[in-house]
């Protein structure tokens, strides 16, 4: 009987481990842009929320900074969604690599990038936009066909201070949008 016992809490607890191990990769693909690797919307709403709540409805802001490529579109029916997913990729990977281990960096939607600065740092949000549009600009980007140039890549954006509560930070998206 002690081993039969044993043999059931040995697969009761490997069984437990896979299933935790599911939930892990469940939750990192709900929360997850697939392309870029970055926060998706929903997940960074939730973050804005949670640190919202942490800040105890506004006793320090939080820097909100909207960024979208310019004339994608055109990238897209120019070259091609392969080249335009490429474009993505690379810009998230700018944004990320600038952004510090605290900010949260999301993909908003399409072209359009977040990043949430929990410390409410405004001229650091601006030279941190300003030093990702210009490295960003500085890529190169070829062709995959003829490896020729493709041209400049540009974003625009703009950085607001999210004060805290649910109406005022959905006022500040919209202001840094």
């Amino acid at each position: 009987l002690r081993t039969i016992e044993g043999r059931f809490d040995a697969d009761l607890e490997a069984r437990t481990a896979e299933l935790e191990l599911k939930n892990q990769k469940l939750a990192t693909v709900a929360t997850t842009d697939s392309l870029t690797g970055l926060l998706n919307r929903r997940a960074v709403e939730e973050r804005i929320a949670t640190l919202d709540a942490i800040a105890e409805g506004g006793s320090f802001p939080l820097a909100v900074i909207m960024c979208d490529l310019d004339h994608f579109k055109a990238i897209n029916d120019s070259h091609g969604h392969l080249v335009g997913d490429a474009v993505l990729s690379a810009a998230a990977t700018v944004l990320r690599e600038r952004c510090r281990h605290t900010d949260e960096v999301g993909r908003w939607g399409g072209e359009e990038f977040i990043v949430v600065i929990p410390s409410g740092e405004a001229a650091a949000a601006v030279k941190l936009l300003d030093f990702a549009r210009s490295e960003l600009a500085d890529k190169e980007f070829k062709l995959r066909e003829t490896d020729e140039p493709m041209g400049l890549i540009s974003f625009s954006g703009g950085v607001a201070l999210a004060t805290g509560g649910a109406e005022a930070n959905a006022a500040s998206l919209r202001q840094a949008d």
